[in-house]
């Protein structure tokens, strides 16, 4: 995952006021810094140049991060995809439930982390199919660090009928 300038994607043009992007393989994610959080403006497919800019942004947490915070908010978005219907409406959790020291799989160690749990579920609809989308994270943030310097994450896909679609 890399994190850059959003300037520096020419689909930034379709997130207003974002900063920063951060780019996973084509799958993008388009933020920026609200009231010291970090608002998720929407996210894009490099490759197929499909745009999903959030109605109402998500703000994930906000900092300073202290132990005990919790934090939640929604996010939404209503458009057209190709001449069809595409709607998002989600909601995300995150709560910092420890802190502690941390050693790295390469053997480094961060002698003070917090863990920041967090939770996102939304559904997604477009062309008469529906899926509610899970994503449970463990994320661990350094004092010196805006993103965390690891996390372990858990995605469930279902379909409306609660069929399970996609694990990882």
């Amino acid at each position: 995952q890399e994190v850059l300038p959003a300037g520096s994607s020419s689909l930034a043009l379709a997130f207003e006021g974002a900063e920063w992007v951060n780019a996973n393989g084509d799958q993008l994610t388009f933020w920026r810094w609200d009231n010291g959080g970090m608002s998720i403006l929407g996210n894009a497919n490099a490759t197929n140049f499909i745009t999903i800019a959030f109605d109402d942004p998500l703000v994930q947490w906000t900092y300073p991060l202290s132990f005990g915070d919790l934090y939640e908010d929604s996010f939404s978005i209503q458009d057209t995809l190709f001449s069809l219907p595409y709607s998002l409406e989600g909601f995300a959790e995150s709560e910092v439930d420890a802190h502690g020291s941390l050693l790295l799989p390469t053997g480094d160690a961060i002698p003070e982390v917090l863990r920041v749990r967090y939770e996102q579920v939304y559904t997604e609809a477009y062309d008469g199919d529906t899926a509610i989308w899970t994503l449970n994270q463990s994320i661990y943030h350094a004092p010196d660090s805006l993103l965390g310097v690891f996390f372990q994450e858990a995605l469930t896909v279902t379909d409306a009928e609660g069929n399970l679609l996609v694990e990882a």
